[in-house]
């Protein structure tokens, strides 16, 4: 499991810290999709690249901290 949180922490960072949103692949199911619970509007892997991208736009020197990772170890 610390290898999947590793991954997971990598990628994250490589992605939202320094724009490379290609390592979400790496951690991404190629099915990967997330319904938002207000709108239900559906984002798969290459609409979530893309908000990470525009927002990097906005603030390019932008820095994210993760304090926990959550996931479901029977999964």
């Amino acid at each position: 499991m610390q290898q999947i949180k590793e991954a997971i922490l990598h990628a994250w960072g490589t992605a939202w810290d320094h724009g490379d949103v290609d390592a979400f692949d790496r951690v991404l199911h190629p099915q990967y999709r997330r319904e938002s619970t207000r709108s239900k509007r559906e984002t798969d892997a290459a609409a979530l690249k893309r908000d990470v991208l525009d927002i990097r736009a906005a603030f390019p020197d932008l820095v994210t901290t993760i304090d926990h990772v959550v996931f479901d170890e029977d999964q």
